[in-house]
């Protein structure tokens, strides 16, 4: 008998759309798995950030192990990246959310996500030019799609707002910073 390994566990249920979200069990006939990003998220959920990431490394690492082509072995590699990005993020652990953002924009440069937790990392690292850049980048795509589910103003006010606070205006675009009140949503 023939094992699936993890990734392609991933691959069949999100091909075919059995994933019980609650649980992260993928239902595939009699049997269940577990999902690899659902387990992740399921860690995420409970605030265990590190377990989240120790989970997401593993999976990547399999996942190259595994691959000859990694797209065509593992076309949400890419999401992997993004959800360990979140989870270094909540852990206020910048440099390593940026690595795991640009990862996964190389694998997709249009993944909307990682574009903003490309730019979270960075204000994190107070780059605000960079910062400011990859939060323009992400609008940019959204104007493309004429999206409107999301957007990037709120990032791009903190990005400048934090800036204007360090006196960096390295990632100031030209927006006009009008402060009635500090409101805490706005500062980093």
């Amino acid at each position: 008998m023939v094992t699936t390994s993890k990734v392609a566990q991933a691959r069949k249920a999100h091909d075919s759309d059995t994933v019980d979200a609650a649980s992260g069990t993928i239902r595939t006939g009699s049997t269940a798995e577990k999902c690899p990003r659902a387990q992740g998220k399921e860690f995420m959920r409970s605030g265990r950030c590190q377990e989240a990431i120790s989970h997401y490394s593993t999976e990547i690492n399999d996942a190259k192990r595994e691959a000859d082509d990694l797209q065509q072995l593992c076309p949400h590699l890419e999401l992997l990246y993004c959800n360990r990005a979140l989870a270094h993020l909540k852990l206020r652990q910048f440099f390593p959310a940026m690595l795991d953002a640009k990862l996964a924009l190389e694998q997709d440069p249009k993944l909307l996500k990682a574009h903003h937790r490309l730019a979270q990392a960075q204000l994190g690292l107070e780059s605000f030019k960079a910062a400011m850049q990859s939060a323009q980048a992400g609008q940019h795509l959204l104007d493309i799609k004429a999206d409107r589910t999301t957007d990037f103003t709120i990032l791009m006010d903190q990005i400048a707002m934090a800036g204007a606070l360090k006196a960096d205006y390295a990632g100031f675009d030209g927006r006009i910073l009008q402060v009635n009140s500090l409101q805490p949503s706005l500062l980093p």
